[in-house]
């Protein structure tokens, strides 16, 4: 980057341009997959949105807040890491990640818990420490590979010799950018489990299917499955077993 006699906002600029081509060459298939993914994501609460605050509808209790909040946000945090990941800044995207690991697991915890601490203290806008008001209240499983994955994001967010990227050039960082790409896969597939058995009651299904547009709403919950049984194939072994942690049937301390 240096001694190029230009300046800084040229060099970056001029790298961008370069690898936003060579990732859309590259990645073609995990970025078409994560874009479907996340469109059909979004069409399944758009057309769901309309239950929102209506518990006695929707069959959801005050902790809805903090499901929605989780499915709401996310979106702009998958389109700003997949964005800056696509133009080559992998380490700025990396920041990004935890905030949507760590709404996800504050948002399932806060509708399986019967103990309202972790969810007041949402509410109230104070930090939820995810070890010990969340992991360590599972009793059906240590999570280690939750623990792990989330000892990685920490790494990735805080300004440790893992944080952030040193290199420009699309040759230079082009694994960086594979490995950002899936973990922004992993974070999907816990986005779909979150919106598609918490999010989504079977009271919002019934009435969406009754007095909504069925045929869209439906489309969008098949394409969204397809997406994410392609997507978990393809998952590490390690990453699989993250999934599976996620996605399994919390048994919370009282």
């Amino acid at each position: 980057m240096y001694r190029q006699g230009k300046p800084l906002r040229e060099i970056l600029a001029s790298e961008t341009i370069k690898t936003e081509e060579s990732v859309a060459a590259a990645f073609s298939i995990p970025l078409e997959l994560l874009a479907d993914l996340l469109d059909a994501q979004f069409e399944i609460v758009d057309h769901t949105a309309w239950l929102l605050g209506q518990q006695h509808l929707n069959g959801r209790n005050d902790t809805e807040t903090a499901v929605f909040s989780a499915v709401h946000k996310n979106v702009f945090l998958f389109h700003s890491a997949i964005t800056l990941t696509k133009s080559g800044m992998y380490g700025a995207a990396g920041t990004l990640l935890r905030p949507i690991f760590e709404s996800l697991h504050i948002a399932k915890y806060c509708v399986l818990s019967k103990n309202d601490r972790a969810f007041n203290r949402w509410i109230a806008g104070d930090y939820v420490h995810l070890t010990n008001d969340v992991f360590n209240h599972v009793k059906n499983s240590t999570l280690p590979e939750t623990r792990t994955f989330w000892k990685a994001l920490n790494q990735l967010s805080h300004a440790t010799v893992y944080a952030q990227q040193i290199f420009a050039s699309y040759e230079e960082i082009k694994t960086e950018i594979g490995s950002c790409l899936s973990l922004i896969q992993v974070l999907s597939v816990l986005n779909h489990h979150l919106l598609t058995r918490h999010y989504l009651t079977s009271q919002v299904i019934r009435y969406t299917r009754i007095y909504g547009d069925h045929a869209s709403f439906q489309s969008a919950r098949d394409r969204a499955s397809k997406n994410v049984a392609t997507i978990r194939s393809s998952l590490t072994k390690d990453a699989k077993r993250l999934v599976r942690e996620y996605v399994s049937a919390w048994e919370i301390r009282s």
